[in-house]
Parts: C-alpha cells; structure tokens; sequence
C-alpha cells in the first residue's frame, strides 16, 4: 500500500538498514563541513556548517542525524549556507529525558535559529522532520522563505491509514519491527532478511536515542488525534502544532 511506505515509515526504516556507511551513502562526505556546538535552551545542539549565502536548514527525520544528509550538502552547499543539525534527543546533540512531542522540536528549531543569529531561512525537512519543518512554518510564518516536505509525516490521511502494529512497529524497538516493516519499505529483501536484520537492530541500539522516539503515548496521541483533533482543522493536511 502507498500510504504505508509514506512518511515515517520510508524514512525511519531506510536509515536502520541503510546506516551512513552503506554502499549508497558511502564516499559521499562532505570534506567543506564543519562540525559545531550550540546550547539551546540548555542542552548541547550538534550540527555541521557548509557553504555562503542564503541559509538551508536541513531537518532529519526520526531515528536518523546530519549524516543522513552527506551526499546532498556538497552540492547544496555550492550555492547556499547549509546547515543540518541533529535534533534535541538524536545524534550527538543531547538527550535530555522529555516528553517529546512535535511542539518540542519545533521549540528547539526556533532557539536554535536564534542561537545562530538566522531571522529568516529555507527548510527542508525529511519524514518527522517534514512534519517539525510544516509545523515551525505554520507557528512561524515570518521566519520561512521556502518550504520543501520530503516524504513528510503528519499527514490526516497517513494518520488515519496506518494500523496499530505499523505505529508499534515504527520504534523499531525489536528484530520483528525490523522484520515487518521491510516488505512494506524495500523491494530488494537484503535490506530486511538475514543479517541486515541484525545490523540493523544493533544501529539502533548504538543510537541510543530510542527513548526519544514516539513511544505509546506518541502513537496513542496520534491516532487519537486523528480521529477528533482533525475534524476541526479539515483546512489543511498538515496538524497545527506549533509550540503550546
């Protein structure tokens, strides 16, 4: 099913079983980046800086980080000032013990905008980061020059699509999420039998970012909010969550 292989499905699974030294990825480092720190609202944001000119944010999706985004910077960065930055609770950013919800990422994009002195820029957000890119540019209209969504979660049709094993299975918090959310992502079954099921549980372990992930009261939220919060706000595919 289409709707299945949208969203946070594609991009979260991708990246378990496509870690950034897989062949796709791999000979594709940016050499012009630059790794930095910046503390937002107290906790250490890690991000890498590449290139002049108009600001590009770049916006990782869940279980994912600035890697991700290697093989696009170099290019990107030939005519703008590129920014990936992993955020609060991925990477190597810091991973304090929140309640972590859309409206917290879309609190820490803007301090971290702040922190970097940027008043207005471009995003691009992919999968959870889509949907944190949507959100900041409905709270914060004034701060973004152009929008694009790649494969972007938070979508009514998405939320109301997806079944509760999905949902579970998307914390990839087991070898059997691993196992049942492949056949709905990849054509090639390398990418989801035998030992890739192994490296792929084991990255997410390393991570160590799992807490931070949509656990039962992200999901229970979700579809909860599908099936009420949505009915009020048949204008737009997108949730309204800006910060509370």
């Amino acid at each position: 099913m289409l709707k299945l292989r949208l969203a946070l499905s594609i991009g979260l699974f991708a990246v378990a079983v496509c870690p950034p030294r897989c062949s796709a990825q791999e000979g594709k480092k940016a050499a012009s980046k630059i790794d930095k720190f910046v503390t937002v609202c107290g906790a250490k944001i890690h991000y890498v800086e590449a290139g002049r000119g108009t600001p590009l944010i770049l916006i990782h999706g869940l279980a994912d980080d600035v890697e991700i985004w290697d093989s696009v910077i170099p290019p990107l960065a030939a005519k703008f000032r590129v920014i990936a930055f992993d955020q609060i609770g991925f990477g190597h950013s810091d991973k304090p013990l929140l309640n972590y919800r859309v409206s917290t990422f879309v609190d820490f994009l803007d301090g971290f905008l702040e922190e970097l002195k940027i008043d207005r820029a471009s995003l691009v957000g992919n999968s959870l980061g889509g949907w944190i890119a949507a959100a900041f540019a409905l709270a914060h209209p004034e701060r973004v020059d152009r929008l694009v969504l790649c494969d972007a979660a938070g979508y009514r049709a998405l939320a109301k699509a997806m079944e509760p094993r999905t949902l579970d299975a998307l914390k990839l918090a087991s070898r059997d999420d691993i196992r049942y959310l492949g056949p709905l992502t990849f054509h090639n079954k390398q990418f989801y039998e035998g030992a890739a099921v192994d490296d792929a549980f084991r990255q997410r372990v390393i991570a160590g970012d799992s807490y931070s992930q949509p656990g039962p009261r992200f999901t229970h939220s979700w579809r909860r909010r599908s099936g009420q919060q949505t009915a009020r706000n048949q204008s737009t595919d997108t949730y309204p969550v800006g910060p509370r």
